[in-house]
Protein backbone atom coordinates (compact mmCIF):
# COMPACT_ATOMS: atom_id res chain seq x y z
CA UNK A 1 0.00 0.00 0.00
CA UNK A 2 2.78 2.44 0.87
CA UNK A 3 5.08 1.74 -2.07
CA UNK A 4 4.70 1.82 -5.80
CA UNK A 5 4.52 -1.47 -7.76
CA UNK A 6 8.22 -1.38 -8.68
CA UNK A 7 9.36 -1.20 -5.06
CA UNK A 8 6.83 -3.88 -4.12
CA UNK A 9 8.20 -6.20 -6.83
CA UNK A 10 11.78 -5.71 -5.61
CA UNK A 11 10.88 -6.38 -1.99
CA UNK A 12 8.77 -9.40 -2.97
CA UNK A 13 11.76 -10.70 -4.94
CA UNK A 14 13.71 -10.98 -1.72
CA UNK A 15 10.95 -11.80 0.75
CA UNK A 16 9.37 -14.54 -1.34
CA UNK A 17 12.57 -16.59 -1.32
CA UNK A 18 13.37 -16.07 2.36
CA UNK A 19 12.50 -19.13 4.41
CA UNK A 20 13.89 -17.85 7.72
CA UNK A 21 10.53 -16.55 8.91
CA UNK A 22 8.34 -19.26 10.39
CA UNK A 23 4.73 -19.30 9.28
CA UNK A 24 2.06 -21.96 8.85
CA UNK A 25 1.08 -20.64 5.42
CA UNK A 26 4.57 -19.98 4.06
CA UNK A 27 6.31 -22.51 1.87
CA UNK A 28 9.63 -23.41 3.42
CA UNK A 29 12.46 -23.62 0.93
CA UNK A 30 15.85 -25.17 1.49
CA UNK A 31 18.86 -22.85 1.46
CA UNK A 32 19.76 -24.20 -2.00
CA UNK A 33 16.26 -23.46 -3.31
CA UNK A 34 16.46 -19.96 -1.81
CA UNK A 35 19.73 -19.31 -3.62
CA UNK A 36 18.38 -20.65 -6.90
CA UNK A 37 15.28 -18.45 -6.68
CA UNK A 38 17.39 -15.40 -5.87
CA UNK A 39 19.67 -16.06 -8.85
CA UNK A 40 16.62 -16.34 -11.11
CA UNK A 41 15.63 -12.77 -10.25
CA UNK A 42 15.66 -10.61 -13.35
CA UNK A 43 16.09 -7.33 -11.54
CA UNK A 44 19.59 -6.73 -10.16
CA UNK A 45 18.12 -4.49 -7.46
CA UNK A 46 16.70 -7.62 -5.82
CA UNK A 47 20.26 -8.91 -5.37
CA UNK A 48 21.33 -5.57 -3.93
CA UNK A 49 18.48 -5.64 -1.42
CA UNK A 50 19.24 -9.24 -0.43
CA UNK A 51 22.88 -8.28 0.16
CA UNK A 52 21.89 -5.23 2.23
CA UNK A 53 19.59 -7.35 4.37
CA UNK A 54 22.33 -9.95 4.92
CA UNK A 55 24.87 -7.27 5.83
CA UNK A 56 22.45 -5.92 8.42
CA UNK A 57 21.84 -9.46 9.73
CA UNK A 58 25.56 -10.21 9.96
CA UNK A 59 26.17 -7.00 11.88
CA UNK A 60 23.54 -8.03 14.45
CA UNK A 61 24.07 -11.80 14.39
CA UNK A 62 25.70 -12.14 17.81
CA UNK A 63 22.69 -10.52 19.44
CA UNK A 64 20.03 -12.55 17.68
CA UNK A 65 21.23 -16.08 16.93
CA UNK A 66 22.55 -19.22 18.55
CA UNK A 67 26.16 -20.18 17.86
CA UNK A 68 25.00 -22.91 15.49
CA UNK A 69 22.82 -20.48 13.53
CA UNK A 70 25.62 -17.92 13.48
CA UNK A 71 27.96 -20.47 11.89
CA UNK A 72 25.35 -21.56 9.37
CA UNK A 73 24.56 -18.00 8.27
CA UNK A 74 28.24 -17.02 8.15
CA UNK A 75 29.16 -20.04 6.00
CA UNK A 76 26.25 -19.48 3.62
CA UNK A 77 27.25 -15.83 3.32
CA UNK A 78 30.85 -16.72 2.52
CA UNK A 79 29.86 -19.39 0.00
CA UNK A 80 27.15 -17.48 -1.84
CA UNK A 81 26.64 -13.84 -0.97
CA UNK A 82 30.27 -12.68 -0.80
CA UNK A 83 30.90 -13.91 -4.37
CA UNK A 84 27.61 -12.30 -5.47
CA UNK A 85 28.63 -8.97 -3.95
CA UNK A 86 32.00 -9.25 -5.67
CA UNK A 87 30.38 -10.04 -9.01
CA UNK A 88 28.13 -7.00 -8.65
CA UNK A 89 31.16 -4.79 -8.01
CA UNK A 90 30.29 -4.18 -4.37
CA UNK A 91 33.88 -4.63 -3.16
CA UNK A 92 33.48 -2.89 0.21
CA UNK A 93 30.34 -4.85 1.02
CA UNK A 94 32.00 -8.14 0.04
CA UNK A 95 35.00 -7.31 2.23
CA UNK A 96 32.88 -6.42 5.25
CA UNK A 97 30.72 -9.52 4.86
CA UNK A 98 33.79 -11.72 4.58
CA UNK A 99 35.52 -10.10 7.57
CA UNK A 100 32.47 -10.44 9.80
CA UNK A 101 31.76 -14.02 8.69
CA UNK A 102 35.34 -15.08 9.31
CA UNK A 103 35.14 -13.58 12.80
CA UNK A 104 31.98 -15.57 13.52
CA UNK A 105 33.49 -18.81 12.25
CA UNK A 106 36.76 -18.33 14.14
CA UNK A 107 35.04 -17.52 17.45
CA UNK A 108 32.39 -20.21 17.36
CA UNK A 109 33.37 -23.69 18.53
CA UNK A 110 33.13 -26.50 16.00
CA UNK A 111 29.74 -28.15 16.04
Amino acid sequence: MYFNPIVQRIVDGVVRVDSRLQSIKKLQLSPLENRQKLLEARDERIWHLALAIRLYDIRKIKEDASVEKQREVAQETLDFLVPLATKLGLKHMAEELKKRCMAVLQEAPNV
